[in-house]
């Protein structure tokens, strides 16, 4: 239960050990916080500084597994963090930290394509470090720590062509399927019962094992069912900033404003824009549809133009809020969980076969999936081997890449993008202009083709201007959903 980037995990990971999977999600797949991330994958680098190794060789090996499988969507991304000698940011000690990162992620590169692999880590001079980001705060630099880490810039279609893959060999799953019960007998999960909200049907699935992977929403999911457990899901309120201004350079650049406390973000360069990330703020508020404030914004905003003297930021430059609920470390709390949780309630007197799990980052979401399968199957049959690679990549949703002044090319991108309705089971607008293809980030382009794309579903006429109008409204806001 859950379509987010865990229950699709899930779902992969599941079907490559010999399972048989269905993936019920009641929206559609990959929304909500999947949708709002920040489209990196870190290799842990900022766990060296407590020492948290653990984590920091996870993340290396996930950051691995990204560039190995998913060549064509993620990408090494140079970083950049100025030094300026106070505190742990001296020049000394990052090259001991650059030094230790390399030793730790010795295997960085295993089964890397050569033109994805992850070079070595280093610390550059004050002039390499202008020449990289002309617009740093020049006063007292002394030079700057250079990693990298892997981009997604378009993490929407990880998502979906991990579906591929998983349904590529015979995992099944449904969007708009709304879990309603489960079936339980004798406090033994025999399946859930599901409504169509398309159709408005009600559907009987059996199975032995329900997993909840549904996010914030996994607490009150659980709840409804019978789940019986101390509570694990505090929200925190994150959010990335993507503004109109360009990049400021070709590396991330990872900046903490002058003040006491000050959190450290990171800088993106999105496609060629400057992506801000990441805001942290407890929330006390429902979990459908978190947003931030305006003074949450211009904080961030206020932080960005402490770091970037002259940027001069201000909330015109923003053209959307990616906002979602991570778990927090306890209630009130905008300090994030340190680890993902799991949770067998039949351990509390819940029903023998129902479990969920709450992750926190997007880059472990596979090992996670992998951990939560052993612990409930006990066999660890590690899956995605020669045995089941990745089947070929879906085409013709990349709008950027299209010369629309060229009817030949305008017209097979059309046909590509009814291959994706047919393929992809989206049930509106939004979903193939947000979740199947780059298209919202060219609103005009996008509301020019929606009437063609209408024409692949078997719409009627009022349906189609309810969906016109609806996906101007969508495309109009200022946050995602």
């Amino acid at each position: 239960m859950g379509g987010g980037i865990y229950g699709v995990m899930l779902t992969l990971e599941a079907v490559l050990r010999g399972l048989r999977p269905l993936l019920l999600e009641r929206h559609d797949f990959g929304g909500a916080t999947s949708f709002n991330s920040l489209r990196i994958v870190h290799g842990g680098l900022r766990y060296l500084q407590t020492l948290d190794l653990k984590r920091h060789v996870e993340s290396v090996q996930e950051r691995r597994w990204f560039l190995a499988n998913f060549p064509d969507l993620a990408s090494p991304l140079p970083c950049l963090m100025p030094l300026y000698g106070k505190g742990v940011r001296r020049k000394s000690i990052f090259r001991a930290a650059m030094l230790i990162n390399d030793l730790l992620s010795i295997n960085r590169n295993d089964g890397v394509r050569e033109d994805r692999s992850i070079p070595r880590g280093k610390v550059i001079s004050k002039a390499e470090t202008v020449a990289a980001f002309p617009d740093v705060d020049a006063t007292n630099l002394q030079g700057a720590a250079l990693w990298h880490d892997a981009a997604i810039p378009d993490s929407q279609r990880v998502v979906m062509e991990l579906l591929r893959w998983a349904a590529h060999y015979g995992a099944d799953a449904a969007n708009y399927m709304q879990v309603s019960a489960l079936s339980i007998k004798d406090n033994v999960v025999g399946g859930v019962v599901a409504q169509d909200r398309e159709s408005g049907s009600e559907w009987s699935f059996r199975a032995p094992v329900v997993i909840n992977s549904a996010g914030p929403w996994s607490e009150d999911m659980a709840e409804k069912m019978g789940g019986k457990a101390d509570r694990w899901f505090w929200p925190s309120l994150a959010w990335n900033i993507l503004t109109d201004k360009p990049a400021l350079s070709e590396c991330a650049l990872a900046l903490t404003p002058p003040r006491a406390g000050g959190p450290t973000y990171f800088l993106h360069p999105w496609k060629g824009r400057l992506l801000i990330g990441t805001g942290h703020a407890p929330w006390n508020g429902a979990v459908d549809n978190p947003s931030t404030s305006g003074e949450q914004i211009e904080a961030t905003l206020d932080d960005i133009n402490a770091s970037v003297p002259g940027l001069a930021l201000t909330p015109a430059n923003v053209e959307r809020v990616f906002a979602g609920l991570l778990p927090a470390a306890g209630p009130h709390s905008a300090r994030l969980s340190t680890k993902p949780a799991v949770v067998d309630h039949s351990k509390s007197g819940g029903p023998r076969g129902l479990v969920s799990i709450c992750g926190v980052k997007f880059t472990t979401a596979r090992r996670v999936a992998a951990h939560t399968l052993d612990k409930v199957f006990g066999a660890k049959r590690a899956g995605g081997g020669s045995g089941s690679p990745r089947p070929h990549a879906a085409q013709a949703w990349q709008s950027g890449t299209v010369d629309f002044s060229d009817d030949g090319a305008n017209q097979r991108y059309r046909e590509g993008l009814g291959r994706l309705v047919a393929d992809e089971s989206p049930m509106n607008l939004r979903d193939v202009v947000f979740r199947r293809t780059d298209l919202w980030e060219s609103p005009d382009l996008a509301l020019r083709l929606a009437p063609k794309i209408c024409d692949s579903f078997a719409w009627r006429e009022d349906r189609k201007e309810a969906e016109l109008a609806a996906l101007g409204e969508e495309l109009a806001r200022p946050d995602s959903r």
